[in-house]
């Protein structure tokens, strides 16, 4: 995640928005689908995302991952539950067009396995 621009309150009064840039390095060799490893990075990326863009401060040195080491892991930590939730794995599967079904009790306690 790269912070382009944090959030600020601008002398003027008005509140400057954060943008940030989500890179992943996908390794995947599968043009199509996300292996279950780039999955878990992909939602962690996105929980620091989504901590930057929402964090409404004063002083821009405070903004989104710019905290503490602990707090600006929480929300990473949250989202990346994501990635091995089953009701979750079945929404993004049915949104690719794979069989929701398929994704089993079984096969979830495989994938946490090899966490």
């Amino acid at each position: 995640l790269f912070t382009l621009c944090c959030g600020r309150r601008l002398p003027s009064g008005e509140y400057q928005l954060p943008k940030v840039a989500l890179v992943a390095n996908i390794s995947s060799d599968n043009d199509q689908y996300l292996t279950f490893g780039d999955l878990e990075t992909l939602c962690h990326e996105f929980g620091h995302a989504m901590h930057s863009v929402l964090s409404r401060t004063e002083l821009q040195h405070l903004s989104g991952t710019r905290g503490p080491q602990d707090i600006i892991e929480v929300p990473s930590h949250v989202f990346e539950r994501f990635a091995s939730d089953r009701r979750a794995l079945s929404l993004m599967a049915q949104h690719s067009g794979l069989d929701a079904g398929a994704i089993t009790s079984e096969l979830m306690g495989a994938l946490n396995a090899k966490r």
